[in-house]
């Protein structure tokens, strides 16, 4: 705490003061780093994993709760309705998305290893594997609609509680747009029926066979293809609550777990919905008590 003398009535000290009252984590940012909006923890949409840069922040505040005895933290939680909610189903496409491309591989292996061992004589190809590895990728689209539960979540009741505490999956199947897009189509006909008509650009790269000029544009395809499935993958108000929720302990976490600071002087509090954002991320605004 800053103490004045009987003389420390100046204009300076008084502007000091007022910029502590009005703005102290500018304050606490010049003393220990972080930068002076180290109270704004930015996330991205539908997820609750801190970004390096926002750790950083975090880090810092620990120095200041360690080196002011007095200073308590408020953690709001907080979600973005119209962000968070498109967010939380992309993360549920990808992850089935993954889970398909991951069962067609092991299908592949599977069919691999059985033409091995064929006996002389065999064609070398098991009767069926290919209808049988499609027919898997189907099933396993059709039923495993989420991702298995985190345990060790306290919200365990919500299906997309491992979504949300796990980093965006960095699989080529997923980032090389045109996997993406065969990816798309295969779950786009387990949701829908093999017969259903595909969107516009689909059909067109569909109706083209392997000509390869002009090549496809299977980002714009992959867009079409999105949009659709995203319909048939609803997000639910409790599935928000919850990832508010896991990014306030997840900011906890960081200030509390083998610090030695004081539990009862970092808060997590409730929060009415809003859309606090910097640009395309979802914004926990800190606040000091």
């Amino acid at each position: 705490m800053l103490e004045l003398g009987p003389d420390d009535d100046s204009p300076a000290v008084v502007n000091l003061l007022v910029k502590v009252a009005t703005a102290p984590f500018a304050m606490l940012g010049r003393l220990f780093g972080g930068g002076e909006q180290m109270n704004y923890i930015d996330f991205q949409p539908g997820s609750a994993v801190l970004e390096p840069s926002e750790h950083d922040k975090l880090s810092a505040l620990v120095k200041a709760l360690k080196e002011k005895g007095k200073l308590e933290l408020d953690v709001p939680v907080t979600y973005s309705p119209d962000l968070d909610r498109t967010g939380l189903a992309t993360a549920h496409l990808n992850m089935r998305l993954l889970a398909l491309s991951q069962d067609r591989a092991g299908g592949n292996k599977r069919g691999k290893a059985r033409t091995t061992t064929n006996t002389a004589g065999s064609t070398g190809k098991p009767k069926g594997s290919a209808a049988g590895a499609e027919s898997g990728g189907a099933a396993l689209a059709t039923s495993s609609t989420r991702p298995a539960q985190s345990d060790a979540s306290a919200d365990s009741d919500s299906p997309a509680s491992a979504i949300m505490d796990a980093p965006a999956p960095s699989d080529p199947a997923l980032t090389d747009p045109a996997q993406r897009y065969h990816l798309l189509v295969a779950l786009y006909r387990a949701e829908l029926g093999k017969n259903t008509t595909l969107p516009d650009l689909a059909k067109e790269i569909e109706a083209g066979g392997k000509k390869k000029e002009p090549p496809p544009d299977f980002g714009a395809a992959n867009a079409e293809l999105e949009a659709a499935l995203l319909q048939k993958m609803p997000v639910s108000d409790n599935e928000l609550q919850i990832l508010g929720k896991h990014r306030a302990r997840a900011i906890q976490d960081v200030l509390l777990v083998g610090t030695d600071i004081d539990p009862s002087r970092v808060f997590v509090i409730g929060s009415a919905p809003k859309d606090a954002t910097d640009k395309d991320k979802v914004r926990v605004e800190l606040a000091v008590k």
